[in-house]
């Protein structure tokens, strides 16, 4: 970074996800960041819904309300999994270097879209053999009111969506692991407190932290 850029104080920063700067189902310490930071920087995280953008359509909600960057990350981004999440990033902090504890604090979630998802997966989930069939819905979102209605009649609340996976680089030596399961990456913790207002803490593996975002949850 050059020096009026470090005079100039902490900056904000927009990544919406388009298909140069996300990877699909995996942490690895050999993705290139598509963003680097200084210490005390803001970063604007957009997430996309883990639902391919037809779907969506074949459900009924209208093209106009799909964002056209998500229809081309299903088009474009074939290089895919182990894990199913979409993660936006990595971003690189400078002077992060292994040893140091990275602190995220997260400032606030809003809902972004019109639309989200309740999906069942086969033998998936803590009664695996009750549920053996696929199954998934769209369910609309009202923004305004931060409700959705989930059936006919029942509304629930929205007030408290979070980022169910945010992790930091595996150590090299891991190659490319899931997004799936947590660990030292951090990743997966689908925990509701790590909302607006919540600190995160992670080991940092790698120079640069490489800190990536998604999965949310409402």
């Amino acid at each position: 970074m050059d020096r009026d850029h470090r005079d100039s104080g902490p900056r904000v920063h927009e990544l919406r996800a388009d298909p140069s700067n996300v990877h699909w189902g995996y942490f690895s310490a050999a993705v290139k960041p598509v963003l680097t930071i200084n210490s005390g920087d803001t970063v604007v995280f957009e997430d996309v819904p883990r639902v391919d953008p037809e779907v969506v359509e074949q459900a009924g909600v209208p093209p106009g309300e799909i964002p056209e960057n998500h229809r081309a990350i299903y088009r474009e981004v074939h290089d895919r999994g182990p894990g199913p999440h979409i993660m936006v990033g990595p971003v690189s902090i400078t002077g992060a270097e292994p040893g140091d504890t990275l602190e995220v604090r997260i400032l606030s979630v809003e809902l972004a879209y019109t639309y989200g998802y309740n999906t069942q997966r086969p033998y998936g989930g803590t009664l695996p053999e009750e549920f053996t069939q696929f199954f998934q819905r769209i369910i609309r979102i009202d923004r305004e009111k931060q409700t959705a209605e989930v059936a006919r009649g029942v509304v629930v609340p929205l007030t408290r969506p979070f980022f169910g996976t945010m992790g930091v680089a595996p150590p090299a030596a891991l190659g490319r692991i899931s997004t799936g399961p947590p660990g030292v990456h951090t990743g997966n913790l689908d925990n509701k407190d790590l909302g607006a207002g919540s600190i995160l803490y992670m080991p940092v593996h790698v120079p640069g932290a490489l800190f990536s975002a998604g999965d949310a949850h409402a």
